[in-house]
């Protein structure tokens, strides 16, 4: 039986935390937000649709490249969001987990 290739784990289990930029802060979702994001625990890649259709409101720095954290579009009449935080037991740091493995 051949074996899958692994996947590399995202992100890298190197940094616990990542600090968030917020880039365009005149944007609504912003509105009362004063100084910067909190600490991201952990978060899920995304691919930004750079088509000119979606707005990046904000990244996290990691492994030298910004990721996507939060992007908004209009589509219609509606507007969709995507927030790419993850809070699984495996990304977060041993601090938040009050001691406790992952694995519990």
């Amino acid at each position: 039986m051949a074996q899958r290739p692994s996947t590399p784990r995202w992100p890298p289990r190197a940094s616990p935390c990542f600090n968030a930029s917020i880039l365009q802060s005149s944007h609504p979702i912003f509105a009362g937000v004063e100084g910067p994001l909190p600490t991201i625990l952990g978060m899920n890649k995304l691919d930004f649709r750079n088509d000119g259709s979606s707005r990046l409101l904000a990244t996290c720095n990691i492994g030298g490249s910004d990721w996507p954290l939060l992007a908004a579009r209009n589509h219609g009449r509606a507007r969709t969001l995507a927030w790419a935080t993850d809070i699984g037991p495996h990304w977060l740091s041993q601090d938040f987990l009050g001691g406790r493995s992952a694995a519990n």
